[in-house]
């Protein structure tokens, strides 16, 4: 369900986080480089290899801030 909800281009404040209908992610958000290939998103937390790098918090239909396990931040995002 966090999948449908997250598919799409989300962007603000010159960053972005995107997911495609395949379940490929992209974004210029700071972050943890995890040692794996691939990611898992476990109660709302983007997981790679075995490092957490993102918390989601769902704000609106089309509104959700990503907060960065590296920086400390919480970046608001609107999707397009």
């Amino acid at each position: 369900m966090i999948y449908d909800y997250l598919e799409g281009i989300w962007r603000g404040d010159g960053y972005y986080f995107i997911i495609d209908a395949d379940k490929n992610s992209s974004f210029n958000i700071p972050w943890l480089s995890g040692s794996g290939k691939y990611y898992e998103i476990k109660d709302g937390v983007y997981i790679n290899g075995g490092m957490e790098c993102f918390e989601f918090n769902i704000i609106s239909r089309k509104v959700m801030e990503v907060y960065s396990y590296k920086d400390g931040r919480i970046y608001r995002l609107t999707r397009e």
